[in-house]
């Protein structure tokens, strides 16, 4: 049986059992306090048959409580130790989390200048590719102005041709039977043409379909904004030197069309494009080459027309 007084202490230090299979295991520290304060211990009153029972177990129950209160003197000694090591622990993790949040409220500013200069820099550029734009289609405005007035003049040239032309056209009636297999013919042509032009038409939506997509992704890297930008500086400056060209190109344009003549100082029946073989074919426009150049003609390279029909001549 145990004689011991303070029974709060005693019920970690001396229940059979718990002293032996957990010896590291610490009181709770809140009983600790009540330890502490204290001033009614518990005791354990037995009343044995003799006086010299009584004192042995005064001596004992004296000696359990001066071990119990030097126990708990240590162990409130170890929890200020441990109350300061938490509160210094403390104070610097708030220091530490000071310095990250001023750290990251100027790591937010210097983001948003950047942001804000790389916005500026890629409106000038979008303001760029604009104007070039502009001017391009400006200048492709001329060429087709220009492109008119030659047509115009060649057709006046082309009136003197006419009388020609009818005089021929009994023996291109007997050629009409053929000509509509030739028509079905280049319409199988036109088909399958028209088929290759839909595939790159699809390819072409792709293609913007992956430009589409490449430029949200450029958006959202903050990292290849400055190489987008540098590329499209690089465009502009091509765009410039392109636009620098055509404007030279049509400073130089010669739109005089020269008629070549045979010894005679008429008007050679030589083909236009290859100035070889002798005009057989005539284009529903009714200017005239070669069969080999123009069954690989889609349009008119006098009136820049879309080709419907071909019709087969017999020079005499």
């Amino acid at each position: 049986m145990c004689l011991i007084t303070n029974w709060k202490w005693h019920k970690y230090n001396c229940i059979p059992g718990e002293g032996s299979s957990s010896p590291t295991e610490r009181p709770n520290r809140n009983e600790e306090e009540e330890n502490i304060h204290s001033s009614t211990p518990l005791y354990l009153e037995l009343y044995p048959e003799g006086t010299s029972n009584s004192m042995s177990l005064t001596k004992v129950s004296q000696v359990h409580n001066t071990r119990s209160v030097k126990h708990l003197e240590d162990e409130l000694v170890k929890s200020r130790k441990e109350i300061f090591a938490i509160q210094s622990e403390c104070d610097e993790w708030k220091k530490r989390a000071n310095f990250a949040r001023e750290r990251f409220q100027s790591f937010k500013e210097e983001s948003e200048q950047h942001l804000s200069a790389l916005r500026n820099e890629n409106e000038s550029i979008s303001n760029a590719e604009k104007k070039a734009y502009n001017v391009i289609q400006s200048l492709q405005l001329q060429i087709a102005a220009q492109e008119n007035i030659a047509e115009i003049a060649e057709k006046r040239r082309l009136e003197e041709h006419i009388q020609m032309l009818e005089s021929e056209c009994a023996m291109l009636k007997k050629e009409l039977e053929e000509e509509h297999k030739h028509v079905q013919y280049l319409t199988l042509e036109y088909n399958k043409s028209h088929e290759t032009t839909q595939i790159a038409i699809r390819e072409v939506e792709a293609i913007k379909q992956e430009l589409l997509e490449e430029r949200e992704h450029v958006q959202g890297v903050k990292e290849n904004l400055i190489r987008d930008v540098t590329i499209a500086k690089s465009r502009a400056i091509f765009a410039e030197a392109k636009l620098s060209d055509l404007q030279r190109k049509i400073k130089l344009t010669d739109y005089k069309i020269v008629v070549k003549t045979d010894s005679l100082g008429k008007p050679s029946r030589a083909c236009t494009i290859c100035r070889t073989n002798e005009k057989d074919m005539a284009f529903g426009c009714g200017h005239m080459t070669c069969r080999d150049c123009g069954s690989k003609l889609v349009k008119c390279p006098i009136c820049r027309e879309q080709i419907t029909s071909h019709i087969k001549l017999f020079p005499g």
